[in-house]
């Protein structure tokens, strides 16, 4: 089966990897400004923390960046889940700021 080309903005999604509930995409864009972008996806249809580039390296760097944090995110949310079933949660989110969770 084929899967259907998605856009956002113009931009044609290129790649797209899933962390924890998230998508983390890039798309394409040869007219734009920014031809590159690198965002946050919500349901498949909400796009957030656009990070627009030039570069198609500099902004797969980002797609990558964003995917390896979130995914460590998500094993810790996993664990604290693990720990509150066993009465030991509360050392969970220490030092982590609420902004974490969507990229730097």
């Amino acid at each position: 089966m084929k899967e259907e080309k998605r856009f956002n903005n113009g931009y044609r999604i290129i790649e797209s990897h899933l962390a924890g509930e998230m998508e983390i995409v890039m798309g394409h864009n040869p007219h734009a400004p920014s031809p590159y972008v690198c965002w946050y996806c919500r349901n498949g249809t909400e796009y957030l923390m656009g990070y627009y580039g030039d570069d198609f390296t500099s902004v797969r760097s980002k797609l990558w960046e964003r995917f390896h944090h979130d995914k460590q995110l998500e094993k810790k949310r996993r664990q604290y889940l693990l720990q509150r079933e066993a009465g030991t949660a509360g050392r969970y989110f220490n030092g982590h700021r609420s902004g974490d969770a969507y990229g730097k």
